[in-house]
Order: structure tokens, then sequence, then C-alpha cells
């Protein structure tokens, strides 16, 4: 029995070891001669252990090969997993074909070496929830996935140090590769298509890859080279180094940068320069302007790159761009109109957290000017809202631009709804920019809600401060019509006269500037010279030329409760002004003054052949110390003022209005606190004079000055010229001629009682405007040297039988003032 047994147990391990041998030359020889065998039998059994492993439903359509040798490999053909139950897309991978060969030597060693990786036709949808979990994570069916901080400690350890280790991919191939990734916490999905992959990452050498496609609509075709795959996988190393070359949207790239695993979370810092970018395809394409004409010319770009998934991204890393020689064109958004901003140059900035920052600098023609743009954080332009807020700051000319809001996306000039503020010391910083001698009205603080509607700017709320001035309202702008149309309505609690003192320097004072017409321009350009406006380079236009006036359409009206002339308070004013077809005309100006007002009405057309000019004042009771104070602060002087003006012109430029003037000029003037002065020297006697400044008696005062001039063909003459002082009644002649810029004034005194030795001299000025003298005219020196002499022979006389004369003079200037209206009126 015992031999039985024996013989037993060395027949079965004969028979074992034969059947060893035969499978292990089996195996030998289906690994030597490369023999596949199919196993779409065991695809059932196959998906079955997938989805156990998985946790997802696993199929596989089509054939499954296995082929032997010592690097086998397996064949999946129609292979699909199954998605979470919450992500977006049912599928979590589709494989038309897919190949893996491994090697089984490095197996036994616990090393993974892949020959081959190779897949066709692949759908790979990856996704974070709103929680930023990742659909990549697989569990069994009955046991879901955690996330890694709620994995079991001694599981986590495990895993740390695995059985097997990947340590190289000899040759990867990938085609027809479609991968989209989705962050539900931003609602946003980027597609990646790779339409083909070839490369190889072998263990201990460098990495190679190249790879082209598309990401989301930007073709790309690049070449990645970098440190070793295993050094990437290791628990040791903690910087992986890379670089990328090729062309991005056909623009040549070069990328540097590395990949640190030794920060929490890890990140990727990136560098590379890229040129000629149009931004504002870019913007567009991210769907968040339109029409933006911006480019570079070159840009460095610095990016970290920290956290698990793309909202982790967006609001943990940090970019940089410096941008050179950029161009960006402004462009209206009614009308063809543009302003165009070069060498654009500066860095726009992206901080952890913080919003988007840009510092440029530009020219504008020969101004420089500063931006500064601020926007929102990174999150905010990824994220698929309707608005984002911005804000711009222009700084040129010693001024500042700015405008900002809630913006809806995409950003459009067309549509435009913000707050605009803008503030400049004096407008005449603005006289090379636009070409034309401003006023130099300022400073000025103008905020306004700024509005893009249809073909018009709509400013439905405006604050407008000049100076001390504080005027609110609203305005139109229309600029899509043939001429541009401004209509702009304020009101003011408060207007102070001197903050608009540059307004009355807006009239051009000389011949010499003059436009050249059309008709002129055009012969200059046949005969081949420069144009006209070549020939005076930088001069520029006066705001009242005819190309400046006929260039748009325009009206304004201001109400003002309370007028103020430094600290006079005249009262209420209005005015209504408007540029219609060149004519600049004011009608009404008036301003409402206790007991009385100022009205005046205002036109003034100008043209290539000449300008027209009519003015009309009436002034009834107005203080005159209030125009004294003005120019002396000090002075206690007042009275009433009384004018009554209508000039008219047609000239051949606006410096020689006055010399083809017609009309009249009337005024009179009842002072107060005014004394004769130079007047008292003209007469009365000397020892009047003498006895006055010796006893500190009170000088003469003047009672009344009342002037009626009339004005013909630019020579204006005397109507009425009579003074009233408490001593004497003066009578006077004028001839000012404005062609020639001299005039002739004689002035002669009468006392209104006989003096002894009484020297009322006649006083006469006479010269050029900017050069006249005072002097005394001889002839009536004479007879008032004669006079003076006999004095005390015919003033007793006189004494006796003259009739008293009042030195208040009321009743004279009353009646002088009379005469002028009468005469008027005939």
């Amino acid at each position: 029995m015992g031999r039985f047994i024996l013989k037993f147990v060395k027949g079965l391990l004969a028979v074992c070891l034969v059947v060893i041998i035969v499978i292990s030359a089996t195996i030998a020889g289906l690994m030597y001669f490369g023999v596949t065998i199919d196993l779409g039998f065991l695809k059932s059994g196959v998906a079955a252990s997938a989805q156990s492993a998985l946790g997802r439903e696993v199929s596989i359509d089509g054939p499954v090969v296995l082929e032997f040798s010592n690097w086998p490999a397996i064949d999946i053909n129609g292979l699909t997993i199954a998605n979470t139950a919450a992500a977006s897309e049912p599928l979590f991978l589709s494989a038309g074909k897919a190949r893996v060969q491994v090697g089984i030597l490095p197996l036994l060693k616990g090393n993974i070496e892949i020959a081959e990786i190779r897949a066709e036709q692949v759908g790979l949808h990856l996704e974070h929830d709103a929680m930023g979990q990742p659909n990549w994570q697989f569990g069994s069916a009955d046991e879901p996935s955690r996330p890694d901080d709620e994995q079991p400690e001694q599981e986590t350890s495990e895993r740390s140090d695995p059985f097997f280790n990947l340590s190289g991919i000899k040759k990867l191939s990938f085609t027809d590769i479609d991968l989209t990734y989705r962050d539900a916490a931003l609602d946003k999905t980027v597609a990646f298509r790779l339409a083909e992959l070839h490369g190889s990452a072998a263990n201990g050498e460098p990495m190679k890859v190249d790879f082209q496609g598309h990401l989301q609509d930007y073709p790309y075709q690049l070449t990645l080279d970098s440190d070793p795959l295993d050094s990437l996988l290791s628990r040791t190393a903690q910087t992986w180094q890379f670089s990328l070359q090729g062309k991005v949207v056909e623009k040549q790239v070069a990328v540097s940068g590395d990949y640190d695993k030794g920060t929490i979370p890890p990140q990727a810092n990136l560098g590379f320069r890229i040129d000629e970018i149009d931004v504002g395809a870019v913007l567009a394409r991210l769907g968040l302007v339109e029409d933006l004409e911006a480019s570079t010319g070159s840009m460095e770009v610095q990016i970290t790159l920290k956290g698990d998934n793309l909202n982790e991204i967006v609001q943990q890393s940090s970019m940089s761009f410096s941008v050179r020689d950029g161009k960006w064109r402004i462009q209206s958004p009614t009308s063809d109109g543009f302003i165009e901003v070069e060498e654009l140059a500066g860095d726009i900035v992206v901080e952890e957290g913080n919003a988007v920052t840009m510092t440029l600098t530009g020219m504008v023609g020969t101004l420089p000017v500063n931006f500064l743009i601020t926007g929102a954080p990174l999150v905010e332009y990824v994220i698929d809202q309707k608005s984002i807020p911005l804000s711009i700051e222009a700084q040129f000319a010693n001024s500042t631009l700015g405008f900002g809001g809630e913006l809806s996306l995409p950003i459009s000039n067309r549509q435009l709804d913000v707050f605009l503020d803008f503030k400049t010391d004096t407008l005449e910083n603005f006289n090379d920019l636009v070409g034309v001698e401003l006023p130099s009205l300022g400073p000025i603080d103008f905020s306004t809600k700024f509005q893009v509607v249809g073909n018009r700017y709509e400013m439905p709320t405006l604050d407008l401060r000049v100076g001390e001035s504080l005027l609110t309202g609203l305005a139109h702008f229309d600029p899509s019509q043939a001429k541009p149309e401004i209509s702009i309505e304020l009101v003011s609690e408060k207007i102070q006269i001197n903050d608009f003192q540059g307004l009355a320097e807006a009239l051009p004072d000389r011949k010499d500037d003059e436009s050249a017409t059309p008709e002129e321009s055009e012969k200059a350009e046949e005969a081949g010279d420069e144009p006209a406006e070549a020939q005076k380079g930088e001069q520029r236009k006066n705001i009242l030329s005819p190309e400046v006036l006929s260039a748009f359409n325009a009206t304004l009206f201001v109400k003002a409760e309370e007028v103020l002339s430094g600290t006079d308070r005249l009262g209420s004013g209005t005015l209504k002004m408007s540029v219609q077809d060149s004519l600049l005309s004011v009608d009404p100006l008036r301003v409402d003054i206790p007991g009385g007002g100022v009205q005046a009405s205002f036109d003034y057309l100008p043209g290539y052949d000449g300008v027209r000019f009519n003015l009309a004042t009436e002034i009834e009771e107005f203080d005159i110390g209030v125009l004294v104070r003005r120019s002396k602060p000090e002075s206690d002087m007042g009275g009433l003022l009384f004018l009554d003006a209508a000039l008219q012109s047609e000239a051949p430029n606006p410096a020689s209005i006055m010399e083809y003037a017609e009309g009249h000029f009337d005024f009179g003037l009842v002072p107060e606190n005014f004394s004769a002065g130079i007047i008292d020297l003209w007469a009365v006697n000397l020892i009047s004079a003498i006895m006055t400044e010796v006893s500190e008696e009170e000088k003469s005062e003047i009672n009344c000055f009342i002037v009626r001039l009339g004005v013909d063909e630019g020579i204006m003459a005397e109507k009425a010229i009579y003074m009233d002082t408490s001593n004497m009644r003066i009578g006077g002649k004028a001839d000012i001629d404005f062609k020639n810029r001299t005039l002739k004034i004689l002035m002669v005194p009468k006392a209104k009682k006989p003096e002894f030795f009484s020297l009322a001299v006649p006083i006469r000025i006479e010269g050029a405007f900017d050069d006249f003298g005072l002097g005394i005219g001889l002839s009536r020196l004479t007879g008032a040297v004669v006079s003076f002499i006999t004095s005390p022979i015919h003033v007793p006389v006189r004494r006796v039988f003259a009739a008293e004369v009042p030195e208040d003079g009321v009743e004279a200037c009353r009646a002088a003032w009379a005469l002028t209206e009468e005469d008027e009126s005939q």
C-alpha cells in the first residue's frame, strides 16, 4: 500500500511537472511568436469587474484582443464608462480604439513601464461639481469615493506607498481626442480638441511631445519638452521643469515654466512672450467685449497657477502682462470719429483675489496719456454673468477724465450707461489737442450720468462746477447728424461772474487771425503748394472762427437764482445762447437787479469773406460800484448807470468790427463817493483849489455824467456830452475814429457861479488809442488867461446878475438824459 501511494505521488508530480513545462513552453511560445487571442468571450466579465471596481457602468461594444509577447498588449474597442449621477454629461469616457502595451519584466520589479499607449476617437468629459469634487475619483458601486481629506489614515498611508510605480512611456499616440472640462461652481465649460499627439516619456529620459488641435476656437500647434516623467511622478523631486514652443492662433510662442509640488496647493509657473496680439478679437471670443480695436506690439506674460480645479485656479492664481508698442482705437459709438492711442505700454496685473488692474501710458498725437483701468477679480470674467464693474481713469493735459459703472456683457460702446467725471484747471489745456484757441475757463469739475441711446449721448443728470459756481441740469449730444447737435439746460442757485471772465477773451483781436477759405486751400493744392492748414503748422483756430462755429449746432439755457460779482449780489439771471448754421446768438441775456435790470441780445456770424455782428443792450439803474470793485475791491464808490446801446457791423474780420459799425451808444452815470479829482484841476479857480487843499474841505463832487454817441461807418461822434459837478457844468465834444484808431475829445468847463481869478481851462485828449496825451487847447487857453486876469472886474457884475445854479445839479442831469431819450426816439 505504501509503495502504491509513493508511486502515485511520483506519477502525479511527474504529470504536474509536465503540465507546468507544457504551459510555460506554451506561454513562452506565445510571447515569442506574438500570438494574439480574442478575449471577446470575457467582455461581459471584464465589464462587470470594471464596473464593480469603478463604481460606474462600463461596457465594451467592440472586440478585445490580447497580444502575447514580453511586452504584452491589449486592444479594446468600443469602451464606454458612465459618468457620475450629478454630472452634466452621461458618459465619462468613450473610446473608439485603445491600446496599452506593458513590459512584463519591469512589472515583476513593481514598475509599470509602458511601451505604447495609443488612443483614437476618444471623448473624455472631466468635471468638478459645485462642491469641488472631481468625476475622476472612482470607487465601488457599494462604497462611493470620498475626498482625500476624508479618507482613513491607514488607506491614505497605503496609497502613499503603492506597490506599482509608473516609470515611463516609450510611445504616446493620440488622435481625434475631444476633451471637455466643466466647473459646476463657475458654471463654465472648456472644450479641448486634440487632433494629434505623438511623443515619448521613456524612463529617465526627457519627455517630448508634439501635439496640435483647438482650445475652444483657438488653434494651436505645440511641442512640449520637459524633465523626465518619473521626475514629475517622484515623491522626492519638488520641481518639474518644462517648455512649450510653437504657434497659438498663428502666433509664435515660447513658454518656459515649472511645476512646484512643494507648495500647498501645488502651483505651476509660466513665462512667455507673444507678439502682435489682436486684443479686441481675443476678448470678443471670450464674450467680454464687442467692437474693441486694440492690439499689442509685444507682450511679456508671467502666470502662477494654483488650485485643484478651475474655480480655485481663477481665484488663487496671479498673472502679469507687460505690454509694449500697443495701439488702441477708441471708436465713437454713433459716428465714424475715433481717438487713436499709440505707443501703448504698461502692465496688466491679476493678483490673487483682487480686481484686474491695468496701468498704461500712451500718446494721442503729441499728447501723453496715462490710463488706470480697474475691473473685477478674474473669477468674475470666467463666470457666465450679465455684467461686471469697470472703471477707466485717463490723465492728460493736466486734466483727469474718468468713467465707470456696472457694464453689461459683452461690453460695447454702443450700450453704455456709466458715470463720467472730468476735471481740469483750465480749458486752455486742450488747445493743442482740439486745435482750437479755447477760453481760459477754469477750474472745471464736470460729472454726469452718461448713456448711449441709439445715435445720441444722453446726460440726464449733470453737475458742472466752474470755480465757485455750481450748475446742475441735463444735456443731449447727437453726433450722427450732418452737424453734431448739442443741447444743454442748466440751473444754479448761485453763479459767480468772476468765474467766467475768460469767456470775454474768446473774440479774436488780431486782423491776421483769419482762416483760409476752402477755395484758397483748393487753389493752393492745385498749384502744388502745401494746404493752408499745413502752412499754418501748429496754429490753432479761434473758437469763434467759421471753421469751428460751422462744425456743430448747439443750444444752451442757463438760469441762476442769484448772480454775484465778487461779493456784490446782482440778482437773478437767465441766458439763452445758440449756434445754428454758424450763427452765434445770445437772446436774451438778462440780469434782474433791485430797481432795474440788464438785458442784452447779441449775434455773431463769421464767414470766410467777413463777419456780421449785432448788439443791443439796455441797462436800468445798475450799481456802478459793482464794476469799480472788480478792478479796485477796496473802493467805496457807487452810483447808478443807465445804458442804451445798439451796434451793427459787417466787417472783413472780427478785429475790425468797430471800423464798420453803425448805431448808437448812450449812457448816464449818477455816481456816489466819486470826487471830481482831475476835473477840479481843470477849473473852478486857482484860489478855490488852493483853499480846498489847505482847509481839507470836500472836493467838488460829480453829480452826473451823460454821454450820447452816434456811430457811423466806424466814426463815433458825440450827440451830447454833459457832466455836472457841485461847482461846475462841463460840456464836451468827441471824435473817435476806429479805422485810424485815433481819438479827439474836448471838455469845456463852466463854473456855476462867477469866481475871482477863475482859470476854467478846457481840456483836450488827443492821440492814438494806445498812446494818447492830455493837453490844453491853445486858443481856448488864451481866452481863459484873459478871463483870469480881468476877473476882478467882471466877476462882481456877473454875481449880481447871474441866476443861482444848484450844486446838486439834479434837474440839469434829468434834462440832459431826457434830451438824449427824446433825440433817440426821433
